[in-house]
């Protein structure tokens, strides 16, 4: 018997610069070899996010010009996205993504930006710096380590709870 998972690609038709939707690719490549059927739906501007209708949300980054439009977007998905994160939702939130789950951020033009606050955490922009490239994360509660990249612009402040 085939296991479906619903996953919600939140503004994934604006919030792709960095291509993203390579996160879905590698979802629904390794859903197929666990034999799930992997549903992908893009909830976009004007668009509600139904919560029951998910077991999960993606949410990608994006330049800061589709950020604000998403920004002044998400505040009327902000009680229906917090209630889904508070009651366990599992969201896979990256650059941009993750920083308009937190109060807010500063864009490269200093403008704040505002977040929904579902998450306790807010982004300064650094002068004249960007964080660029291969990182390795050791996860001090399991042992496990992550590899990625990086390219920020930004440095998040975590809040309460949160951690790294």
């Amino acid at each position: 018997m085939t296991y479906e998972l619903n996953v919600a690609h939140l503004y994934g038709d604006l919030m792709n610069t960095y291509g993203d939707v390579g996160n879905i690719l590698a979802l629904q490549y390794y859903a197929k070899q666990m034999d799930v059927h992997l549903n992908v739906k893009v909830v976009s501007l004007d668009q509600d996010f139904r919560a029951d209708d998910y077991d999960m949300a993606f949410f990608g980054g994006g330049q800061d010009f589709e950020q604000e439009i998403v920004s002044q977007d998400i505040q009327t998905k902000k009680q229906a996205l917090t209630d889904f994160i508070e009651s366990g939702g599992p969201v896979l939130a990256i650059c941009g993504g993750y920083q308009l789950l937190g109060h807010y951020y500063i864009d490269a033009k200093g403008d704040k930006i505002p977040g929904i606050g579902a998450l306790d955490h807010y982004t300064l922009a650094q002068d004249h710096n960007r964080f660029i490239g291969d990182i390795v994360i050791k996860n001090a509660d399991n042992g496990e380590t992550y590899h990625g990249f990086e390219n920020h612009q930004g440095k998040t402040y975590l809040g309460k709870d949160e951690k790294t």
